[in-house]
C-alpha cells in the first residue's frame, strides 16, 4: 500500500502535539490531570491510525471539484502542518518520532513547561489546536468520524491547556 503523501508531516505533527500534552500534563502545581491519559493517549492514537491519515491526506490533496486547481486552503493547511512540527524541532532540538514511544519516561524538553525563551507548551499547543479546528470546519471531504476524531484532539489539548 502506497503511503500517504503528507504522512510523515501529519504524524510528525501527532507526535509533537503529544510531547507538548505530556509536558503540560506533569507541570507543577497544577491540577492532576492524569485522569485524561488514557482520553489523550487514545485521541493521539485515533490522530495516527491509517484509516484517518488517508482521508485526511485525501481531503487536503483533492483538486477542486470545478476547476481541478489546488485548493490555496487546503496547501496552507499542508503548510501549517509541516511548520507546527519544524518549530517544535526548531526550538527544542529534539524530533518527537525519534524519541521513546511512552513519553511518560521522557523527561520534559526543557524545564517546566517553557519549550523555549519565547515559546511556551500552551503557546504551541494552542497553534496545535487552532490546526485541528481548521482542518475540522474547512475540510469538507472529511467523513463525519474523521471530523469526530479531530475534535476529540481539540478538546484534549483544551483539557490540559
Amino acid at each position: 500500500m502506497q503511503e500517504p503523501n503528507g504522512s510523515r508531516e501529519w504524524l510528525l505533527f501527532v507526535a509533537t502535539l503529544k510531547a507538548l500534552l505530556e509536558v503540560r500534563l506533569r507541570r507543577p502545581g497544577k491540577p492532576n490531570l492524569n485522569a485524561y491519559r488514557q482520553f489523550i493517549d487514545e485521541a493521539c492514537g485515533a490522530l495516527r491510525q491509517d484509516a484517518f491519515i488517508r482521508e485526511l491526506d485525501k481531503a487536503l490533496t483533492a483538486n477542486d471539484a470545478e476547476t481541478g486547481v489546488e485548493d490555496a486552503f487546503k496547501r496552507l493547511l499542508r503548510l501549517e502542518i509541516a511548520a507546527f512540527g519544524d518549530s517544535y524541532m526548531e526550538v527544542t532540538d529534539r524530533d518527537p518520532l525519534h524519541e521513546v514511544q511512552d513519553a511518560r519516561r521522557v523527561a520534559p524538553p526543557v524545564k517546566g513547561q517553557w519549550i523555549h525563551k519565547t515559546a511556551t507548551a500552551g503557546d504551541m499547543l494552542g497553534a496545535g489546536r487552532t490546526v485541528l479546528g481548521s482542518l475540522r470546519e474547512g475540510l469538507d471531504l472529511l467523513p463525519a468520524w474523521a471530523r469526530g476524531i479531530l475534535k476529540a484532539g481539540e478538546e484534549a489539548v483544551s483539557i490540559v491547556a
